[in-house]
């Protein structure tokens, strides 16, 4: 069952990355022509838990899915039962009327076919961002909606329209929290307010999307450190557990395997400028000085080094190229078009710096990069 290609959730070899991606070359896009990109974040009350069964068994076949499967599924909601359970006593069977099954491996597909809808009508009403002739007025991931626009009034019109295709499929948005948010030189201009069934939405200076949080400028641009708090704290676990009397080489694998991870999500999917990097190679830094008891930057490099570990840059670097390679076999027509459009250039210039080839597998291209660091150090 094909959903809206910018439905990005619950479609194999694809993650919440790639909608980032998405959403930051777009927005780059537009930053460097001079125009003004207008967010809104919309968010769904218990999205999972209110889909009307009625109404996703008429879209299962609108898309003429076998009627079998169609009455197993309705066999099957229509016996769901739940009790509450207090001591040792059970309260009176309730019948579950609405929402699909949590942790079901057919709920994230149901969902997104259950929504489908809104994506489509949004794309045809020809509002918002356009790149390359080509809408792009929202992302989706899953229940998590961000609508784009240029102009304040299409993104009104925008939310409009999401307001009328949620409630009839019975979903509630909740304004308290939805937020706008503009990025572009002209970010701090006051603008027209957006609503939802006239509740004002909050203009902001961030906005928290796929779990990273997008902040409110003249580029698009990042709040890192809720990201570097995250990592310190599963630092210190670490520390806390095994203690910093273990072997080096352990405490580095540790923190390199189950913490770098944490600080670095989202990353490769924008663009970052040295201060940035710095900041983040920093953080590291102050966790390997931990371990190793000193702060000297060559030093710790050639920790690294006979660690068998990257910098945090050029781990960075490699799990961009990684990524983009990833990009350049994907058959979304948006991520296709960022791609060449705005995100090409990066590509190349990584690739450049370390001699890496289209034919590299992922490997050989470590390899090299290993070999970049190793040069730099001796």
């Amino acid at each position: 069952m094909s959903t809206a290609a910018l439905q990005f959730g619950f479609k194999p070899g694809v993650g919440c990355e790639d909608a980032i991606f998405t959403v930051n070359k777009l927005i780059d896009y537009f930053s460097l022509n001079g125009s003004t990109v207008n967010l809104c974040a919309l968010d769904l009350s218990k999205a999972f838990d209110r889909i009307d069964h009625s109404a996703l068994f008429c879209k299962l076949m609108d898309r003429d899915i076998p009627k079998e499967i169609v009455f197993l599924l309705h066999g099957w909601y229509s016996k769901s039962f739940t009790t509450v359970k207090w001591g040792d006593a059970y309260s009176k069977k309730v019948k579950i009327s609405t929402g699909v099954r949590q942790g079901g491996i057919l709920s994230p597909l149901l969902f997104a076919v259950f929504v489908d809808d809104v994506l489509r009508k949004l794309s045809k009403s020809n509002l918002g961002c356009f790149m390359n002739g080509i809408c792009f007025n929202a992302v989706m991931y899953a229940d998590d909606l961000l609508l784009l626009s240029i102009s304040v009034h299409d993104l009104q019109l925008l939310v409009d329209i999401c307001v009328a295709e949620f409630d009839k499929l019975g979903l509630d948005i909740n304004e308290k929290k939805s937020a706008c948010l503009r990025i572009s030189p002209r970010f701090k201009a006051v603008t027209t307010e957006v609503c939802i069934n006239k509740s004002r939405i909050v203009w902001g200076s961030e906005i928290r999307y796929l779990g990273v949080n997008i902040l409110a400028g003249s580029r698009f641009n990042l709040n890192l450190q809720p990201s570097k708090q995250k990592f310190f704290g599963a630092v210190n676990n670490i520390f806390g557990k095994v203690g910093l009397r273990t072997s080096a080489e352990l405490l580095v694998s540790l923190l390199s395997s189950f913490c770098v991870p944490i600080m670095l999500y989202g990353l490769v999917s924008v663009t970052l400028n040295n201060h940035i990097v710095k900041s983040l190679d920093s953080v590291w830094c102050q966790a390997l000085g931990k371990i190793f008891g000193t702060y000297a930057k060559t030093i710790l490099n050639e920790c690294q080094f006979y660690c068998g570990i990257l910098p945090l840059s050029h781990r960075l670097n490699l799990n961009k190229i990684n990524f983009y390679s990833k990009l350049r076999l994907f058959t979304n027509i948006h991520t296709i078009i960022c791609l060449r459009m705005v995100g090409q250039s990066e590509y190349d210039f990584l690739t450049a710096k370390y001699s890496v080839t289209t034919f590299d597998n992922r490997v050989a291209i470590k390899k090299k990069i290993f070999a970049n660091f190793e040069e730099s150090i001796s």
